[in-house]
């Protein structure tokens, strides 16, 4: 699903039941940006992702006939195209988008696999990969500078100017 400046894109898709209602829980990666996030002038703002249903099996866009839909604020941030985790809701007996919730964190998230189980499967657990946008140091023999990765996890190569070593 998306809208004009924001995407949710779909890695895992579960079913199971609530209070005897058949929900669909859609989970992924959330991201927004409000104009270029490398211009150098932009600032993060929130903007909006949008679900659209209702989904059916004949029409598995959501798009066809009278189109609902949901919308759920996700930061927009500066040129890493940071990731939040996200889950969408869909009522699974009408197609019918429910609500979104995402997980914020710094860096990148990515999911992987989704599962919903516990007691009564009221709990949801997601996995996936993490980019951090922070840094981490290491003493290396060789290092290859690479720059402009996704959730800004960048590598920078330096020489200590006391050990003549290089620092990643």
């Amino acid at each position: 699903s998306s809208s004009p400046n924001g995407s949710f894109t779909a890695q895992s898709v579960v079913s199971t039941v609530v209070n005897g209602k058949s929900i669909v829980v859609i989970g992924g990666e959330m991201w927004s940006f409000d104009g270029n996030p490398f211009a150098e002038d932009f600032e993060a703002t929130e903007d909006e992702v949008t679900l659209k249903g209702p989904y059916t099996s004949s029409d598995t866009t959501g798009m066809g006939g009278t189109v609902s839909e949901i919308h759920h604020d996700v930061e927009a941030y500066n040129g890493t195209r940071s990731y939040e985790m996200g889950f969408g809701f869909v009522d699974g007996d009408t197609g019918q988008p429910l609500m979104m919730v995402s997980i914020e964190g710094n860096g990148t998230q990515y999911m992987n696999a989704m599962a919903i189980g516990g007691p009564g499967k009221a709990s949801i657990v997601a996995g996936g990969d993490y980019a951090p946008s922070g840094s981490m140091i290491a003493v290396t023999k060789v290092c290859t500078e690479v720059l402009g990765v996704e959730g800004g996890a960048n590598t920078t190569c330096t020489v200590d100017e006391d050990t003549g070593e290089i620092v990643t």
